[in-house]
């Protein structure tokens, strides 16, 4: 038995361990629910290599909720933030969501960031049925009981965006790089990257970087050797950063498109001058789309923390998550717990954001939220990524 498959054996077993024991509860409650308050969890990035995404998505909950609590909470009830940090880390991870089940008794999670984490809880979360939004937009939550996701998933982004470069840049019967990080993010993306291709005849062919990687020296003489002329990067913002920049070093000139992880006006701010041929793809809107949904988030953040400025997508997904779950433990009423939350998030049917994301649709055995993404292109000058097309369905979708 190798090393690796050992590790994964141990983590498997640690992690059965720490989660076996039950979620304590008290005859006549809700698990997080009392009469004036509602306790829920949140599981996120906030020290680690991903944290320049995560903390954003934190900070825009905290100030919904904020918002939702001054103005009366939601059905008389205040809402209760309870954060820990996994650092993006899945022992880390296993340690946050046990201590907000056996100790605070949240009624729904927020988070994980990672895919990996998420594999880690997702027996557990089922088991001990806890509501969770995952900001992993993974398809392989679809059939998950207890597991949502507000958007189109990774997968389906990075599908959609070989068709965009089999179509829009004339690809078909080309080769493609694709750099990745070697987890279940990156192996799951990979894959549907690489179904998607043969539709196209398209070859992929794959670096590896490591999350918050600083340099991609040596991925990027790879590809320019290969004289490859498109490249996926599926990675978070400062490892593509880094792509971005070892790229221009070199005199290795491709298009880049970024996975959603990696898709924000940050990239194009920190990259510079190497961003110039950057286009990302994602399922959130622009932080300055003309919609009543985007213009409340705006308003609201000024409220809150006056003169930041523009926040990333990561805030507006925080944003519209808190919004998704809010609905839901309103609709479920005074008899509110972690089933009728979970029928309430079932019956949702095209819900409005109002502009910030696609319409979302849950039910069961789908709990997929939306089915579009849209592309954005670099204004270097502006530091931005601005809208390059519409909403788009990647072909294929089932």
């Amino acid at each position: 038995m190798n090393r690796i498959n050992h590790s994964i054996i141990v983590l498997f077993l640690i992690s059965t361990i720490i989660l076996s024991v039950g979620v304590p509860s008290h005859a006549g409650e809700a698990r997080g629910v009392t009469d004036d308050t509602i306790k829920l969890g949140v599981i996120v990035d906030l020290t680690g290599p991903i944290a320049v995404n995560t903390i954003p998505y934190l900070e825009a909950a905290r100030n919904y909720f904020r918002y939702i609590n001054e103005e009366g909470g939601i059905n008389g009830r205040k809402v209760k933030l309870i954060v820990e940090d996994d650092r993006y880390s899945i022992p880390m991870a296993i340690a946050a969501f046990k201590k907000l089940l056996y100790k605070d008794e949240v009624i729904a999670i927020l988070g994980p960031a990672g895919t990996s984490q998420t594999v880690a809880l997702s027996s557990q979360i089922d088991k001990l049925k806890v509501p969770t939004m995952t900001l992993s937009i993974s398809r392989v939550w679809k059939e998950k009981k207890y597991i949502f996701i507000i958007a189109l998933p990774y997968e389906d982004g990075l599908r959609a965006t070989i068709d965009y470069i089999a179509n829009d840049f004339k690809g078909k019967g080309t080769k493609i790089g694709f750099t990745t990080f070697d987890n279940d993010y990156g192996k799951n993306g990979l894959a549907a990257a690489r179904k998607q291709a043969k539709l196209y005849d398209i070859e992929i062919y794959n670096e590896v970087l490591s999350p918050g990687a600083i340099d991609a020296t040596s991925q990027v003489l790879n590809l320019k050797r290969d004289n490859i002329k498109y490249v996926i990067a599926h990675q978070e913002i400062g490892s593509c950063v880094a792509l971005l920049r070892s790229a221009r070093k070199y005199g290795y000139d491709p298009a880049f498109f970024g996975g959603y992880a990696a898709s924000f006006d940050e990239t194009v701010k920190l990259a510079g001058k190497s961003a110039n041929k950057f286009i990302g793809v994602h399922y959130i809107n622009s932080w300055y789309d003309d919609s009543p949904g985007m213009a409340t988030v705006r308003e609201i953040a000024e409220k809150y923390q006056p003169g930041k400025g523009m926040r990333n997508k990561f805030y507006t997904e925080g944003w519209a998550s808190a919004m998704v779950y809010s609905k839901a433990m309103k609709q479920a009423g005074k008899e509110l717990n972690h089933e009728t939350m979970l029928d309430c998030l079932e019956g949702f049917r095209d819900f409005n954001t109002k502009g910030l994301c696609p319409p979302i649709t849950f039910k069961k055995g789908d709990h997929i939220g939306g089915k579009h993404c849209r592309f954005f292109k670099a204004d270097v000058d502006k530091g931005l990524l601005v809208p390059l097309t519409g909403w788009k369905e990647p072909k294929g979708m089932d």
